[in-house]
Protein backbone atom coordinates (compact mmCIF):
# COMPACT_ATOMS: atom_id res chain seq x y z
CA UNK A 1 0.00 0.00 0.00
CA UNK A 2 3.05 2.28 0.57
CA UNK A 3 3.61 2.55 -3.08
CA UNK A 4 -0.10 3.82 -3.55
CA UNK A 5 1.07 6.95 -3.05
CA UNK A 6 4.14 7.42 -5.07
CA UNK A 7 1.70 5.78 -8.10
CA UNK A 8 -0.89 8.42 -7.54
CA UNK A 9 1.64 11.48 -7.82
CA UNK A 10 3.81 9.57 -10.64
CA UNK A 11 0.17 9.56 -12.76
CA UNK A 12 -0.45 13.69 -11.82
CA UNK A 13 2.82 14.54 -12.70
CA UNK A 14 3.38 12.31 -16.02
CA UNK A 15 0.16 10.99 -16.91
CA UNK A 16 -1.80 14.07 -17.83
CA UNK A 17 1.39 15.01 -19.99
CA UNK A 18 1.55 11.33 -22.14
CA UNK A 19 -1.51 11.39 -22.96
CA UNK A 20 -0.93 15.43 -24.23
CA UNK A 21 1.75 14.48 -25.90
CA UNK A 22 -0.18 11.63 -27.65
CA UNK A 23 -2.64 14.14 -29.01
CA UNK A 24 -0.09 16.61 -30.20
CA UNK A 25 1.85 13.62 -32.18
CA UNK A 26 -1.52 11.84 -33.66
CA UNK A 27 -3.48 14.12 -36.35
CA UNK A 28 -7.11 14.76 -36.19
CA UNK A 29 -9.69 13.15 -38.16
CA UNK A 30 -11.55 16.22 -38.65
CA UNK A 31 -9.93 17.52 -41.23
CA UNK A 32 -8.95 14.81 -43.81
CA UNK A 33 -7.11 15.17 -47.55
CA UNK A 34 -8.78 15.13 -50.80
CA UNK A 35 -6.22 15.51 -53.01
CA UNK A 36 -2.51 16.62 -53.66
CA UNK A 37 -1.55 18.81 -55.98
CA UNK A 38 2.24 18.63 -56.28
CA UNK A 39 4.96 20.73 -58.49
CA UNK A 40 8.01 19.51 -57.77
CA UNK A 41 11.40 21.24 -59.14
CA UNK A 42 14.30 18.43 -58.37
CA UNK A 43 17.82 19.12 -59.38
CA UNK A 44 19.86 16.46 -59.65
CA UNK A 45 23.30 18.10 -61.09
CA UNK A 46 25.35 16.44 -63.68
CA UNK A 47 27.95 14.00 -62.23
CA UNK A 48 30.80 16.65 -64.24
CA UNK A 49 29.52 19.42 -62.27
CA UNK A 50 28.18 18.51 -58.88
CA UNK A 51 28.60 22.07 -57.59
CA UNK A 52 29.12 20.97 -54.38
CA UNK A 53 25.74 18.95 -53.84
CA UNK A 54 24.16 16.31 -54.37
CA UNK A 55 20.36 16.85 -54.74
CA UNK A 56 18.23 20.27 -53.61
CA UNK A 57 14.32 20.67 -54.52
CA UNK A 58 11.77 22.98 -53.86
CA UNK A 59 7.83 22.92 -55.13
CA UNK A 60 3.99 23.87 -53.99
CA UNK A 61 1.84 21.49 -52.63
CA UNK A 62 -1.88 22.42 -52.84
CA UNK A 63 -4.23 20.39 -50.95
CA UNK A 64 -7.84 19.57 -51.16
CA UNK A 65 -9.43 19.45 -47.40
CA UNK A 66 -12.46 18.09 -46.50
CA UNK A 67 -14.00 19.57 -43.02
CA UNK A 68 -15.82 17.18 -40.68
CA UNK A 69 -16.64 19.23 -37.86
CA UNK A 70 -15.87 22.96 -36.74
CA UNK A 71 -11.73 23.40 -35.96
CA UNK A 72 -9.81 25.93 -35.65
CA UNK A 73 -6.39 24.82 -37.32
CA UNK A 74 -5.07 21.98 -39.23
CA UNK A 75 -2.17 20.17 -38.17
CA UNK A 76 0.14 18.22 -41.07
CA UNK A 77 3.78 17.24 -40.93
CA UNK A 78 6.67 18.91 -42.27
CA UNK A 79 10.10 17.55 -41.26
CA UNK A 80 12.53 19.99 -39.47
CA UNK A 81 14.71 20.31 -42.13
CA UNK A 82 12.07 21.62 -44.47
CA UNK A 83 11.56 24.98 -45.47
CA UNK A 84 8.14 26.85 -45.32
CA UNK A 85 8.15 30.05 -47.90
CA UNK A 86 4.40 30.43 -47.96
CA UNK A 87 1.44 29.31 -46.47
CA UNK A 88 -2.63 30.36 -47.88
CA UNK A 89 -5.97 28.83 -47.25
CA UNK A 90 -9.01 29.41 -48.92
CA UNK A 91 -12.78 28.10 -48.87
CA UNK A 92 -12.32 25.38 -52.33
CA UNK A 93 -15.48 27.74 -53.67
CA UNK A 94 -13.21 31.31 -53.24
CA UNK A 95 -10.65 33.24 -54.25
CA UNK A 96 -10.43 34.87 -50.69
CA UNK A 97 -7.51 34.20 -48.66
CA UNK A 98 -8.56 33.58 -45.05
CA UNK A 99 -6.47 35.11 -42.00
CA UNK A 100 -4.20 32.52 -40.46
CA UNK A 101 -0.78 31.94 -38.34
CA UNK A 102 1.34 29.23 -38.24
CA UNK A 103 3.68 27.51 -35.80
CA UNK A 104 6.18 25.05 -36.08
CA UNK A 105 7.39 21.90 -33.83
CA UNK A 106 10.06 20.33 -34.56
CA UNK A 107 10.11 17.30 -32.24
CA UNK A 108 6.82 16.11 -33.70
CA UNK A 109 7.27 17.78 -37.21
CA UNK A 110 4.06 19.47 -37.30
CA UNK A 111 3.00 22.22 -38.71
CA UNK A 112 -0.12 23.73 -37.51
CA UNK A 113 -2.05 26.22 -39.13
CA UNK A 114 -4.30 28.30 -37.03
CA UNK A 115 -7.35 30.32 -38.59
CA UNK A 116 -8.74 33.77 -37.41
CA UNK A 117 -12.22 31.86 -36.96
CA UNK A 118 -13.76 28.12 -37.11
CA UNK A 119 -13.48 26.42 -40.28
CA UNK A 120 -17.37 25.30 -41.38
CA UNK A 121 -18.42 21.11 -41.09
CA UNK A 122 -18.87 19.38 -43.78
CA UNK A 123 -17.27 21.93 -46.01
CA UNK A 124 -14.00 21.69 -48.03
CA UNK A 125 -11.09 23.91 -48.20
CA UNK A 126 -7.73 24.54 -50.07
CA UNK A 127 -4.17 24.82 -48.51
CA UNK A 128 -1.31 25.93 -50.31
CA UNK A 129 2.36 25.72 -49.55
CA UNK A 130 5.43 26.87 -50.78
CA UNK A 131 7.93 25.17 -49.34
CA UNK A 132 11.67 23.38 -49.57
CA UNK A 133 13.24 20.34 -48.67
CA UNK A 134 16.61 20.24 -46.95
CA UNK A 135 19.88 19.82 -49.34
CA UNK A 136 21.51 16.53 -49.50
CA UNK A 137 25.00 16.84 -50.61
CA UNK A 138 26.77 13.36 -49.95
CA UNK A 139 25.73 9.20 -50.21
CA UNK A 140 23.41 8.21 -47.84
CA UNK A 141 25.61 6.56 -45.31
CA UNK A 142 22.72 4.69 -42.47
CA UNK A 143 19.25 3.42 -42.77
CA UNK A 144 17.94 7.00 -41.40
CA UNK A 145 19.57 8.59 -44.26
CA UNK A 146 16.97 6.48 -46.82
CA UNK A 147 13.90 8.28 -46.00
CA UNK A 148 12.73 10.82 -47.84
CA UNK A 149 14.49 11.81 -51.31
CA UNK A 150 18.30 10.89 -50.90
CA UNK A 151 20.55 10.78 -53.96
CA UNK A 152 23.20 7.95 -55.19
CA UNK A 153 26.06 7.83 -57.99
CA UNK A 154 24.49 5.11 -58.88
CA UNK A 155 26.56 2.94 -61.62
CA UNK A 156 29.31 3.98 -63.94
CA UNK A 157 28.83 7.52 -62.15
CA UNK A 158 25.69 8.04 -63.11
CA UNK A 159 23.32 10.74 -60.61
CA UNK A 160 19.72 9.27 -59.68
CA UNK A 161 17.34 10.73 -56.84
CA UNK A 162 14.75 8.35 -55.58
CA UNK A 163 12.18 8.37 -53.22
CA UNK A 164 11.38 5.88 -49.92
CA UNK A 165 8.58 7.37 -47.46
CA UNK A 166 7.70 4.77 -45.87
CA UNK A 167 7.17 4.66 -42.50
CA UNK A 168 8.05 8.36 -42.12
CA UNK A 169 9.59 10.05 -44.95
CA UNK A 170 6.78 11.48 -46.94
CA UNK A 171 6.81 14.38 -44.18
CA UNK A 172 11.05 15.14 -45.33
CA UNK A 173 9.80 15.79 -49.17
CA UNK A 174 6.62 17.56 -48.99
CA UNK A 175 4.06 19.17 -46.13
CA UNK A 176 1.28 16.41 -45.68
CA UNK A 177 -0.76 14.74 -43.84
CA UNK A 178 1.76 11.46 -43.22
CA UNK A 179 -0.33 8.36 -41.52
CA UNK A 180 -1.08 5.59 -43.63
CA UNK A 181 -5.34 6.11 -42.71
CA UNK A 182 -5.19 9.30 -44.73
CA UNK A 183 -6.15 8.56 -48.18
CA UNK A 184 -5.81 10.92 -51.01
CA UNK A 185 -5.80 11.33 -54.81
CA UNK A 186 -2.31 12.44 -56.19
CA UNK A 187 -1.58 14.93 -59.51
CA UNK A 188 2.63 15.25 -59.36
CA UNK A 189 4.76 17.19 -61.91
CA UNK A 190 8.00 17.17 -61.26
CA UNK A 191 10.86 19.73 -63.29
CA UNK A 192 13.95 18.32 -63.86
CA UNK A 193 16.98 18.50 -65.90
CA UNK A 194 16.71 17.41 -69.08
CA UNK A 195 18.83 14.07 -69.60
CA UNK A 196 16.99 12.58 -66.90
CA UNK A 197 13.88 10.72 -66.79
CA UNK A 198 11.67 10.71 -64.49
CA UNK A 199 9.10 7.88 -63.02
CA UNK A 200 6.33 7.69 -60.68
CA UNK A 201 3.35 5.68 -59.42
CA UNK A 202 1.35 6.92 -62.39
CA UNK A 203 1.91 6.92 -66.00
CA UNK A 204 3.44 10.32 -67.91
CA UNK A 205 0.38 12.46 -69.11
CA UNK A 206 2.30 15.21 -70.66
CA UNK A 207 6.12 16.17 -70.81
CA UNK A 208 7.15 19.84 -72.05
CA UNK A 209 10.62 21.88 -72.05
CA UNK A 210 9.92 24.59 -69.15
CA UNK A 211 13.60 26.62 -69.80
CA UNK A 212 16.35 25.54 -71.86
CA UNK A 213 17.67 21.84 -70.67
CA UNK A 214 15.09 21.57 -68.16
CA UNK A 215 11.85 19.28 -68.82
CA UNK A 216 8.43 19.40 -66.66
CA UNK A 217 7.15 15.56 -66.47
CA UNK A 218 3.45 15.63 -65.59
CA UNK A 219 2.00 12.36 -64.34
CA UNK A 220 -1.59 10.76 -64.62
CA UNK A 221 -4.18 11.12 -61.39
CA UNK A 222 -3.19 8.08 -58.43
CA UNK A 223 -5.93 6.81 -56.60
CA UNK A 224 -6.35 7.16 -53.30
CA UNK A 225 -3.31 5.89 -51.29
CA UNK A 226 -1.40 6.94 -48.05
CA UNK A 227 1.66 9.00 -48.50
CA UNK A 228 3.96 6.86 -47.77
CA UNK A 229 3.31 4.67 -51.49
CA UNK A 230 4.02 7.63 -53.16
CA UNK A 231 7.02 7.15 -55.41
CA UNK A 232 9.23 9.82 -57.79
CA UNK A 233 12.73 8.46 -59.35
CA UNK A 234 14.81 10.47 -61.51
CA UNK A 235 17.80 9.63 -63.28
CA UNK A 236 19.74 8.50 -66.24
CA UNK A 237 17.89 4.86 -67.39
CA UNK A 238 17.15 2.42 -70.01
CA UNK A 239 14.24 -0.10 -69.17
CA UNK A 240 13.72 -3.71 -70.40
CA UNK A 241 9.65 -3.71 -71.05
CA UNK A 242 6.86 -5.85 -71.16
CA UNK A 243 3.08 -6.18 -70.81
CA UNK A 244 0.27 -8.02 -69.99
CA UNK A 245 -3.86 -7.82 -70.84
CA UNK A 246 -5.56 -8.01 -67.04
CA UNK A 247 -8.05 -9.92 -66.26
CA UNK A 248 -10.49 -7.29 -67.24
CA UNK A 249 -9.25 -6.74 -70.73
CA UNK A 250 -6.90 -3.85 -69.94
CA UNK A 251 -3.34 -3.68 -71.88
CA UNK A 252 -0.97 -2.88 -68.39
CA UNK A 253 2.98 -2.22 -69.28
CA UNK A 254 5.18 -3.82 -67.19
CA UNK A 255 8.88 -2.55 -66.95
CA UNK A 256 12.14 -2.38 -65.21
CA UNK A 257 14.37 0.68 -65.05
CA UNK A 258 18.11 0.39 -65.02
CA UNK A 259 20.97 2.88 -65.04
CA UNK A 260 22.46 3.34 -68.58
CA UNK A 261 24.98 1.67 -69.80
CA UNK A 262 24.72 -1.50 -66.78
CA UNK A 263 25.17 -4.53 -68.48
CA UNK A 264 25.53 -6.67 -65.38
CA UNK A 265 22.06 -5.25 -64.30
CA UNK A 266 20.74 -5.63 -67.63
CA UNK A 267 21.56 -9.47 -67.82
CA UNK A 268 19.77 -9.78 -64.14
CA UNK A 269 16.75 -7.38 -65.38
CA UNK A 270 15.73 -9.67 -68.45
CA UNK A 271 15.74 -12.68 -66.12
CA UNK A 272 13.61 -10.99 -63.47
CA UNK A 273 11.12 -10.26 -66.49
CA UNK A 274 10.74 -13.34 -68.10
CA UNK A 275 8.95 -14.00 -64.53
CA UNK A 276 7.07 -10.93 -63.69
CA UNK A 277 4.61 -10.38 -65.96
CA UNK A 278 3.60 -13.90 -65.19
CA UNK A 279 3.40 -13.57 -61.29
CA UNK A 280 1.13 -10.43 -61.92
CA UNK A 281 -1.41 -12.93 -63.66
CA UNK A 282 -1.20 -15.44 -61.09
CA UNK A 283 -1.96 -12.84 -58.13
CA UNK A 284 -4.88 -11.64 -60.38
CA UNK A 285 -6.30 -15.17 -60.33
CA UNK A 286 -5.12 -16.05 -57.02
CA UNK A 287 -6.74 -12.58 -55.38
CA UNK A 288 -9.75 -12.95 -58.09
CA UNK A 289 -9.48 -9.37 -58.51
CA UNK A 290 -7.32 -7.48 -61.31
CA UNK A 291 -4.27 -5.28 -61.22
CA UNK A 292 -5.81 -2.23 -59.65
CA UNK A 293 -3.57 -0.03 -61.68
CA UNK A 294 -2.46 0.85 -65.33
CA UNK A 295 1.05 -0.06 -65.28
CA UNK A 296 3.81 -1.38 -63.20
CA UNK A 297 7.36 -0.41 -63.06
CA UNK A 298 10.45 -1.73 -61.16
CA UNK A 299 13.60 0.66 -60.66
CA UNK A 300 17.11 -0.55 -59.64
CA UNK A 301 18.64 1.67 -56.91
CA UNK A 302 20.36 2.09 -53.67
CA UNK A 303 17.74 1.41 -51.02
CA UNK A 304 19.68 1.07 -47.71
CA UNK A 305 18.64 -1.97 -45.49
CA UNK A 306 15.26 -2.78 -46.99
CA UNK A 307 15.42 -5.10 -50.52
CA UNK A 308 12.53 -3.59 -52.00
CA UNK A 309 9.86 -1.48 -51.08
CA UNK A 310 5.92 -2.06 -52.82
CA UNK A 311 5.15 2.04 -54.08
CA UNK A 312 2.20 1.36 -55.55
CA UNK A 313 2.68 1.12 -59.30
CA UNK A 314 6.42 1.86 -59.23
CA UNK A 315 8.38 -0.37 -56.78
CA UNK A 316 11.80 0.28 -55.78
CA UNK A 317 14.47 -2.56 -55.86
CA UNK A 318 17.80 -2.97 -54.31
CA UNK A 319 20.79 -3.43 -56.79
CA UNK A 320 22.64 -5.74 -54.35
CA UNK A 321 19.73 -8.08 -54.12
CA UNK A 322 19.37 -8.21 -57.82
CA UNK A 323 22.87 -8.73 -58.61
CA UNK A 324 23.58 -10.97 -55.36
CA UNK A 325 20.61 -13.07 -54.79
CA UNK A 326 19.67 -14.09 -58.14
CA UNK A 327 20.01 -17.62 -56.94
CA UNK A 328 18.31 -19.43 -56.05
CA UNK A 329 14.95 -17.89 -56.43
CA UNK A 330 15.42 -14.79 -54.32
CA UNK A 331 15.15 -12.11 -55.68
CA UNK A 332 12.47 -13.49 -57.23
CA UNK A 333 10.47 -14.33 -54.21
CA UNK A 334 10.90 -10.65 -52.92
CA UNK A 335 9.66 -9.74 -56.06
CA UNK A 336 6.14 -11.37 -55.88
CA UNK A 337 6.48 -10.10 -52.01
CA UNK A 338 6.59 -6.91 -53.36
CA UNK A 339 3.91 -7.14 -56.13
CA UNK A 340 1.36 -9.11 -54.14
CA UNK A 341 1.40 -5.03 -51.85
CA UNK A 342 0.10 -3.91 -55.02
CA UNK A 343 -3.52 -5.25 -54.19
CA UNK A 344 -3.33 -4.46 -50.08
Amino acid sequence: MALLPWLLVCWALFGTTLNSDSDLVRLTDAVQPVRYDLDFLIDLPDPEEHRGYALRGNGTVSILLDVSRPVSEIKLHAAEDMKIFTVKLRKSSSEDEMQIRTQRNNRTSLLTVETDRKLASSSQYRLEIVFEFGERKSEPHNAKDYEGIYPTSGNYGKMTATTHLEPLGARKVFPCFDEPVFKAFFKISVAHRSQYQAISNMPVESKGEVRTNWTRTLFQKTPPMPSYLLALAIGDYKSVNSHIISSDGRNVSISFYIDKGDEVMENTTHYMMTYIPKMVQEFEKMFLTPFPLPKLDFVATNIGQAYAMENWGLITYSRFVMVFYKQGGTSLAIAAHEIAHQWF
